[in-house]
């Protein structure tokens, strides 16, 4: 009896580490549609306007960042810019040209 509670508890352990493993395949295929697109992303202080080239858990990062003043005017940003996802209101793509 002990060995059959030992078999089918090495069994459960094996199946539940599967399963976490093809979950964590399956959050990592999961890409936002707008990523390799030019996006708008409204925050709470403002806008900013770049390319999405990686989002992974709560972070988003844009490239060729500018910040949309509220006359009209940019200011653009050097390198990559890392925004936490909880700052953004919402994200726009951006028609291509």
């Amino acid at each position: 009896m002990a060995l059959l509670t030992l078999v089918l508890a090495s069994i459960g352990i094996g199946l539940g580490v599967a399963t976490l493993a093809m979950w964590i395949v399956e959050a990592r295929r999961r890409v936002h549609p707008a990523v390799r697109h030019r996006v708008l992303v409204n925050l709470d202080e403002g806008a900013v306007r770049g390319f999405l080239v990686s989002q992974r858990g709560e972070w988003i990062v844009l490239q060729h960042a500018e910040w949309l003043q509220a006359d009209g005017q940019r200011a653009p940003l050097d390198g990559d810019l890392v925004l936490e996802r909880r700052r953004v209101q919402f994200l726009q793509m951006l028609p291509t040209t």
